[in-house]
């Protein structure tokens, strides 16, 4: 087995995510991720995007202390796997690959605000 090349950290944090398949139809979801790491995030979901497609993340960190503000964390990244809920769960999840994340004020207005942070 080939260990991983980054550290991957524990965080369940809300998500929305968006992808287009086919090319012209979009489709957006939420869920929340079950870790993250400087290059990518595992996300449990009902609805997942196909694999290999591309998905725009967007992801609410919880503040650090009481009176800190909270992060959007905003990236981008191809589907790598996807997995199936077992048992008959209705929920599963997928993981993403990324060049990287880049952090937010979680205040800041968004360009549109139908639109997810890009970087």
């Amino acid at each position: 087995m080939q260990p991983r090349r980054h550290v991957r950290f524990r965080l369940s944090a809300p998500v929305i995510f968006e992808w287009k398949y086919p090319p012209d139809s979009q489709h957006k979801s939420v869920g929340v991720t079950r870790d993250v790491s400087a290059r990518g995030a595992f996300v449990i979901s009902r609805e997942c995007p196909p694999l290999g497609t591309i998905a725009y993340l967007e992801m609410f960190l919880p503040p650090l202390h009481s009176g800190a503000v909270s992060l959007r964390m905003c990236g981008k990244g191809r589907v790598r796997r996807v997995e199936q809920g077992a048992g008959g769960e209705s929920t599963g999840g997928f993981a993403v690959f990324s060049t990287g994340f880049a952090l937010r004020n979680r205040e800041a207005p968004l360009a549109k605000q139908s639109e997810l942070c890009r970087v």
